[in-house]
């Protein structure tokens, strides 16, 4: 929830929508988010809308202003301190030592009190359907006589707040840190040594002759059809998980599309090419291939650089799909 919260924060948004952000939290940890929601309000003045459910008295008593719903129609709209004389108006008088907000919630759970809030308020605003008058009664914005200060238009700033560096440099931190624990998790490293050790069964110490050419055929075949499947699956599958987050995180203007492509490849760039060096290292020197250094180098190039074209591909692929399990 707080990594919630934080991500939203990051585009400095003037207004900030919360549901049940208490939820699960118990009654002192809902306290303290609820003081750092309005500590931020009062000093970044921001507007903040909760919807909560049994807030304890001490989170209610934070909230300025209040507005409670019931079978879609509101029966209060004004400052939360004013609402305990409202519903002692109506002959709803909470006891002192009760909880306001627990009160409230048995009323609007009460069939006859239910129906008597919704006429009431009904009634209170029918000379003013739309909550314009309400609206003006509660906004912050100072009035001008000037019609041209009125009548001017709002315009919005779909700039970014962080520089295209600092997108990039923040994503590689992150994106890397995801990538370490998938690409060389423990499951991934025991699947590419099991691999290892078939190779190097299958093709150990193959006799350089002419009898064995398909054999040493077939081990190179083996290795590139291996490291072109790898990479390629492991990239299809990404980007449509990481579909749900980016599109959150664009919608919210957090970074831009190419920030967040860059840097995925900035990131797992060390943590792809390390499978198959290791792989390759150990392979080609195993089965016997031409004992010449500057043979084994081309190899591993050549080996390295299929990895990053199927690991492009299956980008390719995973961004045309979108829904693996679909697929």
């Amino acid at each position: 929830l707080r990594v919630s919260i934080a991500s939203e924060l990051l585009t400095d948004p003037s207004v900030i929508l919360l549901d049940e952000p208490t939820s699960g939290l118990d009654s002192a940890l809902a306290l303290e988010l609820a003081k750092i929601l309005k500590e931020l309000a009062i000093k970044q003045r921001k507007t903040i809308i909760i919807v909560i459910h049994q807030p304890s008295s001490q989170v209610f008593e934070i909230f300025d202003k209040l507005m409670l719903m019931c079978d879609g129609h509101m029966v209060y709209f004004g400052k939360r301190a004013n609402v305990a004389d409202y519903l002692a108006n109506l002959g709803f008088k909470c006891h002192p030592n009760y909880n306001l907000a627990d009160y409230i919630l048995e009323l609007l759970n009460d069939d006859a009190s239910k129906q008597k809030l919704i006429h009431s308020y009904a009634n209170q605003v029918r000379d003013d359907p739309t909550g314009e008058k309400e609206i003006e009664k509660y906004s912050r914005r100072k009035h001008d006589n000037n019609n041209d200060i009125k009548q001017a238009p709002v315009l919005c700033d779909y700039g970014w707040e962080a520089t295209f560096f600092q997108q990039v440099s923040i994503l590689t931190e992150r994106t890397f840190k995801q990538s370490l624990k998938d690409i060389l998790s423990t499951t991934e490293l025991i699947h590419t040594f099991a691999m290892v050790v078939i190779c190097c069964l299958i093709w150990y110490r193959v006799p350089f002759t002419e009898e064995n050419i398909h054999d040493r055929t077939g081990s190179i075949f083996f290795v590139v059809v291996f490291w072109s499947f790898e990479p390629f699956l492991g990239a299809v599958a990404t980007l449509p998980m990481d579909l749900v987050m980016l599109t959150k995180e664009r919608q919210s203007r957090s970074y831009r599309l190419s920030a967040y492509f860059l840097s995925k490849q900035i990131a797992e760039l060390p943590l792809i090419l390390i499978k198959p060096a290791l792989f390759t290292i150990v392979v080609y020197w195993v089965t016997g291939l031409l004992p010449d250094f500057g043979r084994f180098m081309a190899y591993l190039v050549v080996i390295l650089l299929n990895t990053l074209t199927s690991q492009g591909f299956g980008y390719f692929f995973g961004a045309s799909l979108l829904n693996v399990q679909k697929s």
